[in-house]
C-alpha cells in the first residue's frame, strides 16, 4: 500500500459536558425512584453551554477544514450517554454531520 503525504486524518476529542447529577446530588435518588438510570444524567446548564461553545469553535476552527476552507468528511462517534449524545448535538448541527452512536465507547461497568 501506497502512503501519500495528502493523506491526512485529523482526530479531536471532545468529552462531555458538565453532569447534572454533579450540580444536583439529590438526582441520583430520585431518578432511582422512578426506575431511571441513574449512571446516565443529563448535562448540567453549565454542561448545556459547554456543548454550545465547543460547537462554536470546532465550527470556526481550522482543525475541521480543508486548505480550501471546506469541511471534510467528518465523522461525530459518541459513546450512548445521554450526556454525550447533548454534548455532541450542538456539534453535528453546527458541522452538519450525523452522531454515530458507538456503543463500544461506553464505560465497562455502567452501559445505559
Amino acid at each position: 500500500a501506497s502512503s501519500s503525504d495528502d493523506d491526512v486524518s485529523t482526530i479531536i476529542l471532545v468529552r462531555h459536558g458538565d453532569r447534572f447529577d454533579y450540580a444536583n446530588p439529590s438526582w441520583v435518588e430520585n431518578a432511582r425512584s422512578i426506575g431511571a438510570l441513574p449512571t446516565d444524567p443529563p448535562l448540567s446548564a453549565l454542561g448545556h453551554r459547554q456543548a454550545s461553545d465547543t460547537a462554536k469553535f470546532l465550527g470556526a476552527s481550522s482543525a475541521v477544514k480543508d486548505i480550501n476552507g471546506n469541511s471534510p468528511p467528518i465523522v461525530i462517534l459518541a459513546s450512548p450517554y445521554l450526556r454525550v449524545i447533548q454534548t455532541a448535538c450542538p456539534t453535528s448541527d453546527a458541522l452538519g454531520v450525523p452522531i454515530c452512536i458507538e456503543e463500544g465507547l461506553s464505560e465497562a461497568h455502567a452501559t445505559p
